[in-house]
């Protein structure tokens, strides 16, 4: 019997090691679109806040910037172009959850 357990402990790091592994931040299966369908609610939630949040926020820097330019000159972007960049980065899409595992890399 004890033969039998170390030659499955042997084997199935072999078997392991054989498969081509996929894309391990991918998920795949009806689990991970469960978890999307469960999660794409809270990100539309989420975006609409951070949304509507974020001109107000950041417009008063931008319009300090185009008054008083940044020192870098043109090494650095101008406080309209970071503004752009960031209202494009919280409302824009995606718009579905896609569940990824990237924590476990």
């Amino acid at each position: 019997m004890k033969f039998r357990v170390l030659a499955v402990l042997l084997a199935v790091p072999l078997w392991a090691c054989a498969d081509k592994p996929g894309d391990p931040g991918a998920a795949s299966g009806p689990a991970s679109t469960a978890i999307g369908v469960a999660e794409t609610p809270l990100l539309l939630a989420s975006r609409v806040t951070l949304c509507l949040a974020t001109p107000p926020l950041l417009g008063p820097g931008a319009i300090a910037s185009a008054v008083v330019p940044f020192k870098g000159g043109s090494e650095e972007p101008s406080g309209w172009e970071l503004f752009k960049k960031n209202v494009a980065d919280a409302c824009g899409p995606p718009y579905v959850a896609q569940p990824r595992y990237d924590f476990l890399q």
